[in-house]
């Protein structure tokens, strides 16, 4: 897909349990952004990330997390 010469372009990513999960892959004027998100390096997601600028990985939802340590503590 491409929005205004961005083009964003997914792939799957180990976010386990979560199935299917999946990273984003943005270019823009011949620079790549790979936004993997609370996920491993994998042989999936490591050609994503070849050749980017910028790579986001092990990204942290904090207000979800928050939420769920009571619940977890519960449990």
């Amino acid at each position: 897909m491409t929005i205004d010469a961005v083009a964003v372009d997914h792939e799957p990513v180990d976010h386990e349990p979560v199935d299917p999960a999946y990273g984003y892959v943005l270019r823009y004027q011949g620079k790549k952004l790979f936004i993997s998100g609370d996920t491993i390096v994998t042989s999936t997601t490591l050609p994503a990330m070849q050749y980017a600028a910028v790579v986001v990985h092990e990204a942290y939802a904090t207000h979800m997390v928050d939420r769920t340590i009571p619940i977890m503590r519960d449990l």
